[in-house]
């Protein structure tokens, strides 16, 4: 989800772009800036940037001893250095001119916050919808679905799509004691295939799970609610193990999931389709990139250009009486 920005660094990204395209943003400038310089200025960023933008201001607050950068009343103002302050959505000549900083810091740690669930960093969950169903017979009742189909394409996960590949559980279901739980609760069990409440298996279709639900008021409610048609998802939690990254013909990025340690799984109500960053470590692992980095192209769904990338050329500046000169401007803005 995009981070909204307070007003003031949306001004300030407006008068750096504005400077930019007068060609006083000198040579160093990169096209990462720039676009999401333009996000700044329309209101909105991406979870990653307040991180990076704290990062940003401390290394370049030198910038601010040169009175081309800090003094709107210099002959040579804006130098490059105010210039890419702007668009980082700082303002060198304010009165405190690390406010955006000062912000960011804030966002990020609530960023990192709200991310600090009690969920282990590399499990995922994903969802398979109207794949489960309530069988009787005598006075067991027994919950039946797919908690995932082979070769289905998922929705957009974030930036990406996703596929299971047959065969992706083959060796955790003979190595691993899953858990079938209810809405990923682990408060909420249903079985376990260690005491044969939870039976497991791959067949053509995908993942198939049998659980003979416990007479329990958790287990009358769920046989109630499948009985009612109120449950149609299934999901399974999972560590990966191996994945493979490419582009559909449509050029958008695909990740399959080629082996898995299986973790739980069972009827939910919700899908889990929100993607992590256990889903993209591995991409950034091959790529020998940030996470970062990652997470944050798929943020602004530019994956495509991790995984198949181009060879991009920084934008070539027009020669300003402005400009910092060459030492300034050869480090990346």
């Amino acid at each position: 989800m995009p981070v909204d920005v307070p007003n003031f660094i949306q001004e300030n990204a407006k008068r750096g772009l504005r400077f930019y395209e007068e060609g006083l943003g000198g040579s160093g400038l990169v096209t990462r800036t720039i676009r999401e310089a333009r996000q700044l200025a329309d209101g909105y960023t991406v979870k990653s940037k307040p991180k990076r933008m704290n990062a940003w201001f401390a290394r370049h607050k030198s910038d601010l001893e040169a009175p081309r950068n800090s003094n709107s009343n210099h002959d040579d103002y804006p130098g490059a250095g105010a210039v890419a302050w702007l668009l980082w959505g700082g303002n060198p000549t304010a009165s405190d001119p690390m406010r955006a900083a000062k912000w960011a810091e804030r966002k990020a740690e609530q960023i990192e916050a709200e991310n600090g669930r009690n969920i282990p960093m590399n499990l995922e969950r994903r969802t398979a919808n109207g794949s489960v169903e309530l069988r009787e017979e005598g006075d067991t009742l027994t919950a039946v679905g797919y908690a995932s189909v082979f070769n289905s394409t998922s929705q957009n996960l974030g930036g990406f799509v996703e596929r299971v590949a047959p065969n992706s559980f083959r060796k955790t279901l003979q190595e691993t004691d899953v858990r079938a739980l209810f809405n990923h609760d682990t408060d909420a069990l249903l079985g376990r295939t260690s005491s044969g409440t939870l039976r497991i298996s791959e067949d053509d279709k995908g993942l198939r799970y049998e659980i003979d639900l416990p007479n329990t008021t958790l287990g009358r409610d769920v046989a109630e609610l499948l009985k009612r048609g109120d449950l149609s998802g299934s999901s399974f939690g999972f560590r990966t193990i191996s994945d493979s990254w490419d582009t559909t013909d449509d050029g958008f990025p695909i990740r399959t999931l080629t082996e898995v340690a299986l973790r739980e799984v069972g009827p939910c109500i919700w899908p889990a389709y929100e993607a992590s960053e256990a889903s993209l470590r591995s991409l950034a692992e091959s790529k020998e990139l940030p996470i970062e980095d990652v997470l944050e192209a798929a943020e602004s769904n530019s994956l495509q250009d991790i995984i198949n990338p181009k060879e991009e050329v920084a934008p070539v500046e027009p020669s300003s009486p402005h400009s910092d000169g060459p030492a300034p401007s050869t480090f990346i803005r």
